[in-house]
Order: structure tokens, then sequence, then C-alpha cells
């Protein structure tokens, strides 16, 4: 698990204020799923909304007591997950899913990082929402009077301080995760990521 640390010196868009005794950034997280694929173990780990935001120690601390503004632009606007590629319980790749907002609109990517020599690529995700699914369940769980869930046909939306927002499917993004692995063999540690044509 302390290679995700090096993924997420990636991140160029945040200003991280907290580090730890190594003088990493320290961003809490959670592992919550696990896959077996025919080459690999795929690990997925979250990034909490609670001890986060709230927490001094934190990087992307916000405030003891943030306001429903505050909640909304952390939740959409900061990294919800992070996966790690493991074979023989060695990390070959990880994987973060990134988030920049244009307009109204979140538009994910991954950005694919080998911890052994650094290489890293960064390639766009098809997977539409405006916030993550595991993001809305901790929203809906944290926060329950000033959120709820809303089911429009078959897709689900977070209602938050009356403003609704679609849910991006967990299952969907895994998906192309997984492809993503298959693809580009990211079992193997010696993958040469500058090889991935990035268009």
């Amino acid at each position: 698990m302390k290679y995700f640390i090096l993924l997420f010196l990636c991140l160029s868009s945040v200003s991280f204020s907290q580090v730890d005794n190594n003088g990493n950034p320290i961003f809490n997280s959670i592992a919550f799923a696990e896959d077996t694929l025919s080459t690999c173990i795929l690990h997925s780990n979250y990034y909490t909304i609670s001890n986060n935001i709230d927490n001094q120690n934190s990087s992307v601390f916000v405030n003891s007591n943030p306001t429903i503004e505050e909640i909304i632009k952390f939740s959409r606007e900061l990294p919800s997950y992070f996966f790690i590629v493991s074979n023989n319980k060695i990390v070959s790749h990880m994987i973060m899913v990134l988030v920049k907002i244009e307009g109204k609109k979140s538009i994910y990517s991954f950005n694919i990082l080998n911890p052994e020599n650094g290489q890293q690529v960064e390639l766009p995700s098809e997977t539409k929402g405006d916030v993550t699914e595991v993001r809305a369940a901790e929203l809906l769980k944290k926060y329950p009077d000033n959120s709820k869930e809303l089911k429009m046909g078959p897709n689900s939306m977070i209602v938050f301080d009356k403003v609704a927002y679609s849910i991006q499917p967990f299952d969907k993004l895994t998906n192309e995760v997984i492809k993503l692995v298959d693809t580009y063999k990211l079992y193997k540690k010696d993958f040469d990521l500058k090889s991935i044509n990035i268009e």
C-alpha cells in the first residue's frame, strides 16, 4: 500500500501542505475491493471525505467544519480512486483516476504509474458522472440531512443541497481499468509506458 504515495505525487493540480515523516503528502484512503483477474490482482482504494476534508493532518484539509459548498467542491474536484495492480504480491503498476471540471462537467482520466522506474502516462476515461459512486455513497451516509438518492430511469443521481448530480458507476469505471490492464499488459512490471500512443 505504501506505493500509492508515489502515484499521488503525480498530481500537479493540488497544493499539498501536510506530509508524513518521509515528506510524502498525506491523503487518507481505504481499501474496499479486490478483483482476481487471470493475470493479476486489482486492488481498489478510495480516498475518503472523512479524515481528509476535516483532518488537519491531511494534505487536503479544508476546514474542521466544512461548509456545504466546500464539501461538494472537495467531492467533485479531488480524486476518489486509485488502483494497484499486483502479481505474486509484487506491485507492477498503479492507476489513479484524476478528475477536472470543465464548465459543469466532470472529466475523468487515468494516470498510470510504474513505481519501479517512475514512468507514467495519462489516458482519458469514457465513464461519465458528476460524482463517483463510492463518494456519493459516503455523502449520503455522512450528510443525510443534505443529500438523498434519486433514480431517473436506469440512472442514479444524488441530490446534494437541492442540486442534482449524476453518479459515475463504479463497475463501468472498473471495467475500463481492467481493459487498460489487459490491453497494455500492466501486470508486467517491465512494460514500457512510453510505448503507449497518446492521441
